[in-house]
């Protein structure tokens, strides 16, 4: 079995803060290596012998007192941590609301167009990595009647496309020559002869075979989480995975109220997870006057 210290070299590449989590590291590898050496003497045959020596034996500390021990250390450095990590905050802003028009179609009554503007901005830090921001937006009066029409940002999606093609290609080519050639001479009643024989055929044949096939895939996923009902937009935004600034985005809603109506209240919660903090949140609730219409008169 490794050493604590060889086993503390291990994991310290590993640390987000060498500086801060060697001491809590160290404590949870001693622990560690004291559960494993009191496993391995429950199964040896020495066992009870072996565990009365430890335990009543005349001896400044035991091995039970040196658990114990280690496991105060353990709870005290978990609270002293907790208060060590400074995960991030997020902080809220709300835009002028500003109108937009009075549409047509909706009877009588009719409605209003206003849009609002949340602005988030990310505090984030050293000591932790951000994983999602998480922003809930819920409009109330002391009448129904508010619907949220629009929302951005809108759901997101990240793409990566594969491709993958084969081809192939052969050829053939033969030649063959044949060719004769015969000769005769007679001088002074003597024949001479030569005959040679030599073919020539030519055969060229050229085959080509060329095949090509393409493949082609993608693998999506989402990265933005946008939905609306009623009254409420909720947003849900994963970091580190599409073209979005987490940290520093505006979250905008268009919504219809009735005519009638000349304020609204505004309830925002927004929570951001970390990976080692958790869940770190705020909230805002606010009530806004709404603004003049186009024609220069408050909404009545």
């Amino acid at each position: 079995m490794a050493s604590p210290q060889t086993i503390l070299g291990l994991l310290r590449p590993f640390l987000i803060n060498p500086d801060r989590d060697t001491e809590y590291v160290s404590t949870i590898v001693g622990l560690f290596s004291i559960s494993v050496f009191w496993e391995a003497i429950r199964h040896t045959p020495l066992r009870r012998p072996i565990l009365w020596f430890l335990s009543r034996g005349k001896r400044n500390e035991s091995l039970l007192e040196i658990q114990g021990n280690l496991l105060n250390q353990l709870q005290t450095l978990e609270e002293n941590l907790r208060k060590r990590i400074k995960p991030g905050s997020i902080d809220l802003h709300i835009n002028p609301v500003r109108y937009l028009e009075t549409p047509v179609g909706f009877g009588i009554d009719g409605y209003h167009k206003y849009r609002l503007q949340l602005q988030t901005l990310v505090e984030e830090t050293n000591d932790d990595l951000l994983q999602t921001v998480s922003v809930a937006i819920e409009i109330t009066t002391p009448s129904a009647g508010i619907t949220i029409e629009r929302m951005v940002p809108e759901a997101g999606f990240s793409t990566i496309g594969l491709k993958k093609s084969i081809s192939s290609q052969s050829s053939h080519q033969k030649v063959i020559g044949e060719k004769r050639i015969v000769s005769g001479e007679m001088a002074s009643g003597i024949v001479k002869g030569s005959a040679i024989n030599e073919t020539t055929y030519s055969e060229q044949q050229t085959q080509g075979l060329v095949s090509g096939n393409e493949q082609s895939s993608s693998q999506v996923e989402q990265y933005q989480f946008a939905r609306k009902f009623s009254n409420k937009a909720i947003w849900k935004i994963i970091a580190g995975v599409g073209p979005t600034d987490v940290g520093g985005l505006e979250y905008t809603i268009e919504v219809l109220v009735p005519i009638s109506i000349t304020a609204i209240s505004v309830s925002i919660k927004a929570t951001i997870e970390w990976q080692n903090s958790g869940t770190v949140g705020t909230e805002l609730t606010c009530e806004i006057k709404l603004p003049a219409t186009n024609s220069g008169s408050q909404t009545v």
